[in-house]
């Protein structure tokens, strides 16, 4: 279907002939749509655009577009992200530069999500400990923690709005706090790790202090 802003509003930046065999060409295209997409941010389905071409040499041809300026006249983020891009590959061989290969145990992100992990364990005891406190019984107590870890993010994944669908893994205790394990592209996490491991902390904090709260009351 033919789409008029792509040769007025907008303008061609990688390309990637999807029936060859170019693996390297395939990686790239697809590392810049996915990074120009998180930099156009809520505005990307107007100002970047995945077309399908048909070229008589490769059968099929894909190109990004992006919207280059907006109605301010200033150049937009996504814009101004396929231009980094582009020059990052004039001296690069691959856009997505991050190590593939088997990280070291000693190395920083790998002891991170290593000790993050045990910490986040930690803090799910106090989670259910103050939980069971607040409606006194430990059954009723179990059923909310595991209802509040497992079945928040669930609901949180059928969110249509991407903006909602974000914000309630960025509060969530278990999908804010289980960042902390990843090691490779942070860039795409919806909370940082620490800060994810600080959302859990949080949570385990309140759910405490709402159980003293409920045993002082009760017992006085």
């Amino acid at each position: 279907m033919w789409d008029g802003r792509l040769y007025t509003t907008h303008g061609v930046t990688f390309s990637w002939a999807e029936r060859g065999d170019d693996l390297i060409a395939e990686s790239n295209y697809l590392s810049a749509l996915r990074l120009i997409g998180l930099a156009a941010g809520d505005t990307a389905d107007e100002d970047v655009v995945d077309a399908t071409i048909c070229d008589w040499l490769v059968g099929s041809l894909r190109q990004i577009f992006v919207r280059i300026r907006d109605e301010r006249g200033a150049y937009t983020p996504a814009f101004c992200e396929a231009v980094r891009l582009a020059l990052h590959a004039r001296d690069h061989v691959l856009i997505d530069e991050q190590d593939h290969s088997a990280p070291s145990l000693t190395a920083g992100p790998t002891l991170r999500a290593a000790v993050g992990t045990l910490l986040y364990l930690v803090l799910v005891a106090p989670l259910g400990l103050g939980l069971a406190t607040l409606v006194r019984d430990s059954a009723a107590g179990m059923g909310s923690v595991l209802g509040l870890l497992y079945v928040v993010p669930i609901v949180a994944g059928t969110v249509g709005d991407p903006h909602w669908q974000r914000l309630a893994q960025q509060l969530a205790p278990m999908s804010a706090g289980l960042t902390v394990q990843a090691t490779t592209g942070l860039r795409d996490l919806p909370v940082g790790p620490w800060t994810g491991l600080a959302v859990t902390a949080a949570w385990s904090a309140a759910a405490l202090l709402a159980g003293a709260l409920r045993l002082r009351l009760r017992d006085a």
